[in-house]
């Protein structure tokens, strides 16, 4: 249980921080870079490389710290980039939230995805 803690705070820190310092976390910052890593795209030479880093690891945060069935059940031959790719989706189809943190958004894409029990 403390690991499981330990773990979303990390991703929660690690969704708040940027090289800057000065990053919001929020989904309308984050969407962006994340929408071109699931994509394997970039759109230019200001594509910021340590956010697209980001999005990938705090759906490989939330894959490791919540996926245990207490939230979302995602099967084994899910990949990041897929999970990535249904958090991205998520959030281009509820445009209104983009100003909650990336990382509660990506886990509600989850749990709508990948529900236990069915």
């Amino acid at each position: 249980m403390i690991v499981k803690i330990l773990s979303i705070d990390f991703i929660i820190l690690l969704s708040n921080t940027n090289a800057h310092g000065d990053s919001t976390g929020s989904a309308n910052e984050l969407l962006p870079h994340c929408r071109n890593v699931a994509n394997q795209t970039r759109i230019d030479n200001s594509d910021n490389t340590f956010l697209r880093g980001i999005c990938l690891g705090i759906v490989i945060g939330a894959r490791h710290s919540m996926d245990n069935g207490s939230m979302y059940c995602t099967p084994s031959n899910v990949t990041n980039r897929q999970m990535l790719k249904v958090a991205v989706k998520y959030m281009d189809d509820n445009p209104g939230i983009l100003h909650e943190p990336f990382i509660h958004l990506a886990m509600m894409s989850f749990v709508k995805t990948w529900p236990c029990g069915r």
